[in-house]
């Protein structure tokens, strides 16, 4: 079957559940699609990115108020480019997301209220501390440093260690690990902004590259699945969902049958099964050259001289 829209998939579910209502046919193949990509890494889901984290700043001083979001600099040169930063007393945690920066006042509005002493002309910093990532980020795979191309994965690690072993954060340098951090509520339409802190922070101008597994959702009727999916995973991945659903008193659901979602069941995870070899065959496809006694993988040099 050739690839098709959010509609046309609808459509063939009611083919088979033509007394269905359209949005529990529609809710039944976004569920469907939902689950399929999360449970399984599709390459066509693979997102790479880079990250420019500026050097962290401290010029000039500033008020801070005990109880209060707005605290005032004087001579700091903030500008608009650090709301979404890190804001610290001194250089050290508790950490404060900068919200809002007015330039003409050199006030900047802080995540939540400054709940220590009130101390007037301080020193502090501002840095990138939290990473933030796309919104349709799923899965963190890993973040690199350009200068040193150390690949570091979020496994292992929590906030809470970290805390254990550097609870104010006074560590600075080459990141060791990275973990997740407390998202943030985008203020311009309320949605999640996903975050990771990398330990030790980074306090230098350093570009990072990124690799992340995006979510992915049916919306529209003109939305398309992923490509190497059949769209069989989903017409039947859909069909074994409506036949466990009961109905109710008033309005029993005529598709409900257990032996019909045995079978649209087999059909689905045959269909998955083939879907998921294919996406591994043409994400990981090696060339062997063994019989003219090469190795893969070969250098960068033999590539270029190859012509590949």
């Amino acid at each position: 079957m050739a690839q098709e829209t959010f509609a046309q998939l609808w459509n063939k579910v009611l083919l088979y559940a033509p007394d269905t209502p359209v949005p529990i046919v529609q809710e039944a193949i976004k569920r469907t699609y939902r689950s399929i990509t999360s449970d399984h890494y599709w390459s066509e889901l693979r997102v790479d990115g880079e990250q420019l984290i500026p050097t962290t700043v401290g010029a000039g001083t500033v008020t801070v108020t005990q109880g209060s979001l707005s605290e005032v600099g004087v001579a700091t040169g903030w500008t608009a480019d650090f709301v979404g930063r890190q804001f610290a007393y001194g250089s050290l945690a508790p950490w404060y997301t900068i919200e809002a920066i007015n330039t003409g006042t050199q006030t900047i509005t802080l995540d939540r209220a400054f709940e220590m002493p009130t101390v007037v002309g301080t020193t502090y910093s501002i840095g990138q501390w939290y990473l933030e990532f796309p919104k349709d980020l799923r899965v963190l795979l890993y973040i690199r440093q350009r200068n040193n191309a150390w690949r570091i994965t979020p496994h292992y690690y929590t906030q809470e260690y970290i805390d254990r072993v550097d609870p104010y954060r006074s560590s600075a340098g080459t990141p060791v690990c990275i973990v997740a951090a407390p998202s943030r509520i985008d203020p311009l339409d309320n949605t999640t902004i996903p975050r990771y802190e990398l330990w030790p922070r980074v306090t230098t101008e350093t570009l990072v590259m990124y690799r992340y597994y995006k979510i992915a959702e049916l919306v529209n009727p003109t939305d398309m699945p992923i490509q190497v999916l059949k769209p069989e995973a989903l017409i039947y991945g859909a069909l074994k969902e409506l036949a466990m659903y009961p109905g109710n008193g008033q309005k029993p659901n005529p598709l409900f049958n257990m032996d019909a979602y045995k079978m649209y069941k087999d059909a689905y995870d045959e269909a998955i099964q083939n879907s998921e070899t294919s996406d591994i065959d043409r994400d990981q496809r090696m060339i062997d050259y063994n019989s003219a006694g090469l190795r893969y993988p070969m250098d960068l040099k033999y590539w270029q001289n190859h012509a590949f």
